[in-house]
C-alpha cells in the first residue's frame, strides 16, 4: 500500500540466542533496571529480552527506522530473526490519520455537493454569479472548504514525509542489524514454517 510507513525483514544468523540478545543489548541504551553503561555510539533505547526486543530510534547523525521490533526465532546455531520496522510505534496511530484522511475528503466532497453555501436561497447564489458558475466549485472555496482542504494537505503531507523517511532509513537499519549479528537477510519463504 502506499504511503504505508511499516516494513517486515527476516533475517538468518548462525550464533546462538543469547549471543544474539547479548549483541543487541551492548548496542542499544536499556530500559530496565539492570542498565550498564557500555562504550560506543547508541542508534536505539528499549527493551531487550532472550526471546525479542523492542527498540526506539535516538540517534540524530544516523538515519535508522524509527521503531524496531523483532522476535528471536530457531534453536542452537540456525537462527532466525524477524524484524519489523516502522515510523510510528503503532500502527494504530497510521489507520487513525489515515483514516481521519478519509473523513475529511468525504466531508468536503458531502459540503461541496450542497446547495451554494452563505446564500438563504439559490436564486440569490445564481442573481449574483449567473447560471453558469458550477456550485461545487464555488463551494470548494469557501472558508470551510479550504479549511478541510488545508488539513488534508497537512495530514497528507505528514503520512508521505514518515513514508519518505522510512523507505530511505531501511537500508541502513537493516545493515546494523547484519553487522551486529553477522547476519543476511532472507526472504519470509526462507524461514521454516514451523517457526513463524
Amino acid at each position: 500500500m502506499f504511503g504505508y510507513p511499516f516494513s517486515i525483514h527476516y533475517l538468518k544468523t548462525s550464533i546462538s540466542r543469547n549471543e544474539i540478545a547479548q549483541r543487541l543489548t551492548n548496542q542499544t541504551f536499556l530500559s530496565d533496571v539492570t542498565y550498564k553503561k557500555t562504550p560506543g555510539e547508541k542508534y536505539y533505547y528499549g527493551e531487550v529480552s532472550q526471546f525479542d526486543f523492542s527498540l526506539e530510534s535516538i540517534s540524530k547523525k544516523s538515519n535508522h527506522a524509527n521503531f524496531a521490533e523483532g522476535r528471536f526465532l530457531g534453536a542452537d546455531n540456525d537462527m532466525y530473526i524477524e524484524l519489523k520496522l516502522g515510523s510510528f510505534q503503532h500502527q494504530r496511530m497510521f489507520v487513525m490519520l489515515f483514516s481521519l484522511l478519509i473523513v475529511l475528503l468525504a466531508f468536503t466532497l458531502y459540503y461541496s455537493a450542497q446547495g451554494p453555501q452563505g446564500f438563504q436561497y439559490p436564486e440569490q447564489f445564481y442573481q449574483q454569479y449567473g447560471y453558469d458558475t458550477n456550485i461545487f466549485l464555488y463551494n470548494l472555496t469557501t472558508p470551510i472548504s479550504l479549511s478541510l482542504i488545508s488539513l488534508q494537505l497537512i495530514i497528507g503531507f505528514s503520512i508521505w514525509i514518515k513514508y519518505r523517511n522510512h523507505q530511505k532509513a531501511i537500508p541502513n537499519t537493516i545493515q546494523w542489524f547484519n553487522q551486529i549479528w553477522n547476519s543476511q537477510e532472507i526472504s519470509k519463504n526462507d524461514v521454516p514454517g514451523v517457526l513463524l
